[in-house]
């Protein structure tokens, strides 16, 4: 690694600290071997402030969530606890055997987890599920605990809104709960109710049952379509908590359900964190002031604020590096480094990647560049399993993982 500056700057945003320790491929890909830190290289507010959000979204709220859920058991190690990937879907729901919408958490390998839930199927009548007997009866004791003489409701509001949520409560009056007060407010109260509509789809048809269910955090969620009355609801399900005989309940399992998965994402938050990574890797192998060059500057304000945009490579511009990586295991991402001629002596460097064994991305880091100290291609590999990172030149990473004759459909040359 190259001698870095006297006087330590972040690497993104120029300032002089405080720094904290930032992995060099993002953890949640199993890439947390510390090995391979950045240190005094990133401050903490670049780190804890715009990176976290960011890799937390797009582990979360991307193609590349998908692949995680399916493909990785365990996320970043954090101490003895378990931390499997997990989804930020807007809505992770199935079909019960009844034909009935139902919670649902997408787990490891697709496995459909049901949340402990009360589904209301009609006025009269509620349907009880989940996949784990003892988290059903905790939600059972928190829905008789809560629903009380009162409940507090929260909902979002808009972006439009001055405050970020509505905070209404119930008093239970008549054998019913009518609605009390309402407030508007930025924080959730300490305890409540957070209550989500369902809204009907293009043709105005309720296309999803009214459920009450406990989130793994605890939280307790009252998703409700817009044409039933929260009051109601509420009352409808208080007394299903107080009826209901937990001895009678029997475990099955579901076998092969139809799963929904619904959620929105934004492409561009996935050529940020690669081009992160990109600029990470450069900072680990040549240090600060190779990356300090104000030829980065234009990608470093991509990544940090979005503007201006990553441009994105078509499946064509992709078909060299899907080649290149076509050995690796699918339990391996692979991270490639290459630089390319520009003009005057100078070169251009990008990174290719492949995550979860298909997802290609390719994301150019900057042009007009002086040519590294080091030979490129560089290659990273990531055992997302073992939490294992391994560096190789080109033609060690080819004799470990040589081109599968499948791949060879096309004459294609890799930059180096």
């Amino acid at each position: 690694m190259s001698i870095q500056s006297v006087e330590s700057r972040c690497i993104y945003c120029s300032s002089l600290g405080p720094f904290s320790d930032e992995h060099m491929i993002p953890a949640g890909l199993g890439a947390d071997d510390n090995r391979y830190l950045l240190r005094d290289m990133v401050c903490e507010t670049c780190n804890t402030t715009v990176f976290s959000p960011l890799e937390l979204e797009w582990l979360r709220n991307s193609p590349t969530a998908i692949g995680r859920i399916f493909m990785q058991a365990k996320g970043r190690k954090r101490g003895n606890k378990k931390n499997p990937p997990k989804l930020g879907a807007a809505t992770q729901i199935l079909v019960t055997p009844e034909g009935y919408t139902a919670e649902a958490e997408i787990g490891y390998q697709g496995k459909a987890t049901i949340l402990p839930q009360m589904i209301l199927v009609d006025e009269h009548q509620c349907s009880v599920t989940g996949s784990n007997k003892e988290e059903f009866d905790r939600f059972i004791s928190q829905v008789q605990e809560g629903f009380g003489s009162s409940i507090t409701c929260a909902s979002k509001l808009d972006e439009t809104a001055t405050h970020k949520f509505q905070i209404a409560t119930f008093v239970w009056e008549d054998g019913r709960y009518i609605e009390h007060h309402q407030v508007d407010a930025d924080k959730l109260p300490a305890s409540c109710l957070l209550y989500l509509p369902i809204a009907p789809n293009e043709h105005g048809k309720f296309t999803s049952n009214s459920r009450l269910f406990r989130r793994p955090n605890g939280q307790i969620v009252l998703r409700l379509r817009r044409d039933l009355q929260l009051g109601s609801a509420l009352a409808a399900f208080r007394k299903v908590g107080e009826s209901l005989d937990l001895s009678t309940l029997v475990e099955g399992e579901l076998k092969n359900p139809l799963v929904n998965i619904g959620f929105s994402f934004q492409p561009e938050v996935t050529g940020r964190v690669l081009a992160k990574t990109g600029l990470n890797i450069l900072g680990h192998l040549l240090g600060v002031n190779y990356v300090g060059h104000p030829a980065f500057q234009s990608i470093k304000e991509s990544i940090t604020t979005g503007r201006p945009s990553i441009p994105l490579y078509t499946d064509e511009a992709k078909a060299p590096f899907r080649m290149l990586f076509s050995g690796l295991p699918d339990t391996h991402h692979g991270f490639m480094l290459s630089a390319h001629p520009w003009h005057e002596q100078t070169c251009g460097i990008g990174l290719a990647t492949r995550l979860y064994g298909s997802q290609v991305g390719v994301v150019p880091l900057a042009h007009g560049l002086p040519h590294p100290p080091i030979d490129l291609p560089v290659i990273f590999t990531v055992d997302y399993g073992a939490h294992l990172i391994e560096q190789y030149s080109l033609t060690e990473y080819m004799r470990k993982y040589p081109i599968t004759p499948s791949s060879l459909g096309g004459n294609h040359v890799l930059s180096g």
